[in-house]
């Protein structure tokens, strides 16, 4: 609460897979504890007047990465970005785009209006608009 003011919005990194956070229960330690993600989501959207997202890497498969995503979203937030390498795959493992692509292919009709993100491996110009294109992504992270 006491920070709050200076900051225009709230991320949480859900899917550094660091040991420190790992081993504190942060990071991509809440991909595998949905309950405790989704209590934090929770009170930070009732305690702070700003908005909240979070950023996830892929799950096992497709459909506990959906299950993770909606529960985010019920949770209330306020946007979702998902990070297309699984916990373990660093920066030498290519990104999983066919996986993001069919979390986002179940993700969109079912929620149209709400802001998806992207992450892993986009380089150029041209990669990003056209999987923006394909998958109606709302935008795509680089770092």
């Amino acid at each position: 609460r006491h920070v709050y003011r200076d900051v225009s919005a709230i991320d949480i990194n859900m899917g550094c897979p660091r040991k420190f956070s790992v081993s504190g229960g942060m990071g991509s330690a809440l991909l595998k504890d949905p309950e405790r993600a989704s209590r934090i989501i929770k009170t930070l959207k009732k305690e702070i007047p700003r908005p909240v997202s979070c950023k996830i890497r892929l799950l096992e498969d497709t459909q506990q990465t959906v299950d993770f995503v909606e529960t985010m979203i019920r949770s209330g937030a306020d946007a979702v970005a998902i990070h297309a390498r699984r916990v373990g795959h660093d920066s030498t493992v290519s990104a999983d785009w066919k996986t993001l692509e069919e979390v986002l292919a179940v993700l969109r009709p079912k929620y149209p209006d709400f802001p998806f993100l992207v992450n892993g491996d986009f380089y150029d110009r041209k990669e990003r608009s056209e999987f923006i294109e394909r998958t109606k992504a709302n935008g795509v992270l680089l770092g």
